[in-house]
């Protein structure tokens, strides 16, 4: 037995195998495969990873190409504290390529996942090879002033600030 080892960059190829026993030339066995090596690439555009946003409408945007023609594209939304999903939605794909864009409402404050995973019509699919987190938080936070105390008068100014939150 052979063993072959190669690093080959993204793409489709063809691989032709054959046995020969010498002077006779093929012997039995002549068979091409098709090797796929990352036919999908799914990058995740925005939000950015650790955004922060106040914002309950969420707008996440996913790039796809394939060296296949695409079939589909499904994103999804974890809560991070509990794992559980929050939202997945599908879309139907044509082409190579393509650039989707999700609309979600977060209705509940806190810590999210998300990611993009497509599919072609081989059968393919992968998702981006990270996962994305975005935090909502639309509460404005408490801040309490210390110092100086209302109507003071000071040459320089110093103060003296508390908050509900991490500031």
């Amino acid at each position: 037995a052979t063993t072959f080892s190669l690093n080959l960059p993204q793409g489709v190829y063809y691989w032709n195998i054959s046995c020969w026993e010498s002077g006779i030339g093929i012997v039995n066995a002549s068979e091409t495969r098709i090797i796929f090596i990352n036919p999908i690439d799914v990058t995740l555009v925005s939000p950015g990873n650790g955004t922060s946003s106040n914002n309950s409408e969420g707008n996440f945007t996913c790039n796809v190409s394939s060296s296949n023609n695409l079939k589909n594209i499904t994103f999804y939304l974890w809560n991070s504290s509990d794992s559980s999903l929050a939202y997945s939605l599908s879309k139907n794909l044509t082409g190579t390529s393509n650039q989707s864009v999700f609309n979600y409402t977060f209705s509940v404050q806190g810590d999210y996942l998300w990611n993009c995973q497509a599919s072609d019509n081989t059968s393919n699919s992968d998702f981006s090879s990270n996962n994305y987190t975005i935090k909502y938080d639309s509460i404005k936070p408490i801040l309490t002033v210390l110092s100086p105390e209302n109507n003071s008068y000071y040459n320089e100014l110093k103060s003296n600030v508390s908050s509900d939150e991490s500031l």
